[in-house]
């Protein structure tokens, strides 16, 4: 349920911004920031609509249903992350003041959606070299780890864990390492 003047507010979750790199326009990073009102005008074809629907994936939705290929248009991937330097990050803050992110890429077939959380705010050099290039996925992490920001040890490969995550609810695995790992990512 929604809170107060913040659209982007949940339960213990508020989405602050949404910053797309390399993803709808090659070689950009385009931000749509949340914490106050925001207006997004253009001409017809110029991704507006593409653009409020990644609000959907943040809160639960799954990729395929925000994409369909029944449409006419691409995948999801091939819409929002076409390249091996293609990320959305959300960026939230949680209940207590800290703000954290989340970040959705292709792997490395280009066919699902996988998700890493970073304990900390967005920071354009998290996705972009001192050479001034996109960091590719592959070296994502360990870019990551040389530039001292802290992340999740293992990415989120499957939608429901994603979902439970954002939404606090315990994952029905019978693998006990596997629920802890995921209740520790919802607490933090």
């Amino acid at each position: 349920p929604a809170h107060g003047g913040n659209p982007g507010q949940t339960d213990g979750l508020s989405l602050l911004d949404v910053v797309l790199i390399d993803s709808l326009g090659l070689g950009r990073v385009g931000e749509l920031p949340l914490a106050s009102s925001a207006v997004l005008t253009g001409r017809n074809g110029r991704r507006k609509t593409s653009l409020l629907q990644l609000l959907l994936l943040c809160y639960r939705e799954s990729p395929i249903r925000i994409v369909t290929v029944e449409a006419g248009r691409e995948t999801f991937t091939g819409n929002y992350l076409p390249r091996t330097t293609s990320y959305l990050a959300f960026e939230y803050q949680r209940h207590g003041g800290h703000k954290r992110m989340v970040v959705a890429y292709a792997d490395r077939t280009g066919e699902r959606v996988l998700y890493r959380f970073i304990r900390s705010h967005f920071d354009v050099s998290q996705f972009i070299r001192a050479d001034g290039e996109f960091v590719k996925v592959p070296d994502f992490r360990t870019h990551l780890q040389t530039h001292g920001f802290q992340y999740s040890e293992r990415q989120i490969e499957s939608q429901s864990d994603y979902r439970n995550i954002i939404q606090g609810i315990p994952c029905n695995s019978t693998d006990k390492q596997h629920q802890l790992y995921l209740r520790q990512l919802t607490q933090d």
